[in-house]
Formats: C-alpha cells, sequence, structure tokens
C-alpha cells in the first residue's frame, strides 16, 4: 500500500470508526468548513431559495440537457429475455439497484453537467434512492437547481474521502448506498477502490485526455482549442494530436506557444509510450488512416476524428470512451449536452471498460425451470460431471429426483 492509499485508508477507517464525528472532522481540516451533522443535509428551504439565484437562460439550457440526456438514455434500458427449448425455460431479469451515491466534484468550479449525466441514466434504469454528495465549498445554486430538477432525493454538502466513507458504510446521518458513481480527484477515487467489495462503483477515473485525429482539412484552431479545452480540467489533463499533416502540426504548435500549458514532441509512428514532461504530445504519421492502430493502443477518454473520411478511420476504432466526428462535433458539447454520459474511461481503460449508463445502475439474475421431461434430458449428465470433480452430493441431489 503506498503513502495515498495508507492516507485514505486512514480516513476512511475513522469514518468507520466515529461516523458523523469524523466526516464533521475532515470537512473542517479539508474544506476549512465547520458543519453540524444536521447541516450535512440540505434543506428543501436552500433548494427553493437556489432557484430565486438562476437565470431563465441557464434553466432553459438545464431543461435541453435533461431532455437529450434522458432521451438517449432511455434506449439503452436492457429488457427481459425469455429462453424457452427442450423442456427448459430460462428467463433473464434485469433490475434496478435500490440506491446509489453519486459523487459531485468541486475542483476548480462546481460541475452542474455531472448531475445530469450521472443522476439521469439512474433515474432512466429505475433507482429508487438517489443522494449526492459534494464538496460544501462548491455547492452553488446551479448545482442544487440541477439536482431538483432531476429529483435527487437528498444533498449532502460533504466531499473528498470522507463522504465516499460515508456512504459507502453509513452513519448516523448519511445513509449507506449500494453504489458509488461520478468522478473525483485522487483521493476520492482511491477512496472508491479501496471500498469496492463494500459498495459498488462504477470505475476509477483519472485524469481527463483527448486524442485528435485530423489530416490538413481540419481548422487548426479547432484542433488547437479542442485540446486546450481538455487542459482545462487540471494539470495533469493530456492531450495528443495524431497527424499526418506537416502543416497542420506546426500551425498548431506554434500557436500552443502563446499559451501556458507546457507541450512536447515525439515524432514516431507508434508513439504510444511517450514520455513527456509536458502536457500536449504529437504524433505525426505517414497515412492519417492508419491512425486507428494508435488510438487503439492509447484506449484514451475522448477522440475526435477531423479528416475527410472520418468513417474509415472511425470503423476501426475499438478502444475509446467516446468518438467526436467531424468539425462540428466537438468534445464540449458531448461534455455539456449531447446525451451520452460524460463520465468515461480514462487511462487506457477504455480497452476493457465503458461509459457510465442505464446499465451501470441495473443487474441482472436468471430464473431457471425445467419440465420433467427437461430434467431427465439432462439428468445423467449432471451426475456424471459432479463425478469428474467430486462432488458426490451435487450429484445426488439429481439421483434423488430420478
Amino acid at each position: 500500500m503506498n503513502n495515498l492509499e495508507k492516507q485514505v485508508r486512514k480516513i476512511i477507517d475513522d469514518v468507520k470508526e466515529r461516523g458523523d464525528r469524523a466526516v464533521s472532522y475532515y470537512t473542517r481540516k479539508y474544506d476549512g468548513i465547520k458543519l453540524s451533522y444536521s447541516e450535512f443535509i440540505v434543506q428543501k428551504s436552500e433548494i427553493k431559495s437556489a432557484y430565486k439565484k438562476v437565470d431563465r437562460i441557464t434553466l432553459n439550457a438545464f431543461n435541453t440537457v435533461i431532455k437529450n440526456v434522458k432521451r438517449y438514455h432511455v434506449g439503452q434500458k436492457p429488457k427481459d429475455r425469455v429462453l424457452n427449448y427442450d423442456g427448459v425455460k430460462i428467463k433473464e431479469i434485469f433490475k434496478p439497484l435500490d440506491s446509489v451515491g453519486v459523487y459531485v466534484p468541486g475542483g476548480y468550479y462546481s460541475y452542474p453537467s455531472t448531475v445530469f449525466m450521472t443522476v439521469i441514466p439512474a433515474n432512466v434504469a429505475g433507482v429508487k434512492k438517489i443522494v449526492v454528495a459534494t464538496p460544501p465549498g462548491k455547492l452553488t445554486p446551479e448545482v442544487l437547481v440541477a439536482c431538483d430538477m432531476c429529483k435527487v432525493d437528498r444533498i449532502y454538502r460533504v466531499g473528498g474521502v470522507q463522504s465516499i466513507a460515508a456512504l459507502a458504510c453509513g452513519t448516523n446521518t448519511i445513509q449507506k448506498v449500494d453504489k458509488i458513481v461520478g468522478p473525483g480527484n485522487v483521493y476520492v477515487t482511491t477512496a472508491k477502490k479501496l471500498l469496492f467489495g463494500e459498495v459498488g462503483i462504477d470505475l476509477l477515473a483519472g485524469p481527463s485526455e483527448i486524442v485528435v485525429v485530423a489530416d490538413d482539412s481540419a481548422p487548426a484552431d479547432f484542433v488547437l482549442y479542442d485540446i486546450l479545452a481538455q487542459l482545462e480540467h487540471g494539470m495533469s489533463t493530456r492531450g495528443i494530436l495524431i497527424t499526418d499533416s506537416d502543416k497542420l502540426l506546426k500551425e498548431v504548435r506554434g500557436k500552443l506557444r502563446f499559451f501556458p500549458p507546457m507541450f512536447c514532441f515525439a515524432k514516431q509512428d507508434t508513439g504510444v509510450r511517450m514520455t513527456c514532461p509536458g502536457r500536449v504530445s504529437f504524433i505525426k504519421i505517414k497515412d492519417i488512416n492508419k491512425s486507428a492502430e494508435i488510438v487503439n493502443k492509447i484506449a484514451p477518454e475522448h477522440l475526435e476524428i477531423i479528416t475527410r473520411n472520418p468513417g474509415r478511420i472511425v470503423k476501426n476504432i475499438r478502444n475509446a470512451g467516446a468518438v467526436f466526428i467531424g468539425r462540428y462535433s466537438p468534445v464540449a458539447s458531448g461534455d455539456y449536452i449531447t446525451g451520452p454520459s460524460h463520465v468515461l474511461p480514462t487511462g487506457g481503460t477504455a480497452r476493457f471498460s465503458s461509459g457510465l449508463s442505464v446499465r451501470t445502475f441495473m443487474k441482472s439474475f436468471a430464473v431457471m425451470e425445467y419440465t420433467k421431461k427437461g430434467f431427465d434430458s439432462i439428468s445423467n449428465k449432471v451426475i456424471h460431471l459432479a463425478g469428474l470433480e467430486g462432488l458426490e452430493e451435487h450429484a445426488e441431489s439429481i439421483k434423488v429426483r430420478g
């Protein structure tokens, strides 16, 4: 266990032992805010007051986001299915989770968009109880209104490791949930990692990242600002441009020099193991249509393809959190309003995982039923297989029905 995990584990153990007292202590220590236990919970009067501080333009935008995100996720909800054959009936049943805790990060800003991108899929899934935890210093009127518009059952003004531990284990004030979702800093992510098993989690989100695949048809400013947009998420964020165009590469590099982030240059066709001190990297290739090979090795959170024939490239993409095609499909549109959740796999985990969706909030089980005829057709085979594994009572449970 490294030093970070030891530090996080100490907080988790303290919350388990002292409950609300520990939550209050760490909120005061790390957020600089002293709260009584009752103040952990946002009151309805506060939410009502928040609406007076949010303008109509914002409310209109929120309504559009809700409509788009809900429209996309409704089609994701899996349906029960039944299989009948030879005296066997198998039904796969999908059920929503009973309770979910959504972590809405603070960071540099407040993020009402994260409320929409996490709570709405949970609502569509049919989760019975949805609560939100967010750092008290970033609990803006916009976040409160977003939670209310999404019909969140309870809002906790608690953030950091202490909120994850409280949601996972429960305290007198903060109710335990079945699953915790939502992005957070490295401490929050580590807490989710260490508590997995005691509570379900969505994914271990790391720093945001973007890969842009572009040829000489791509406007340099489009590429530049799409990369810079992701760098706004924090100093650990990374951007990569893959291009076959010397002109585009030179232009983007030249303009990037006027911005604070450092960058580096990697000139190689398979440059996926780059150890660059900067935040933006460049990969120059001979054939842009071969870019999918590099993208699949990187498995980025966000992938933009701005080329003359993006369809030719995207058909070979296997590993990406979300893909944006064409010059008028920036990642920022997906961050806010398009529909799919912006909670996506990072750090190469798109090789084996997907973004948050309705399925994140559901589970399934099988219901199996044999007729006497169906049972007779498989009994001898089950007895034989149980014998191979030395499980005599397994075999006997079949024999007694013969």
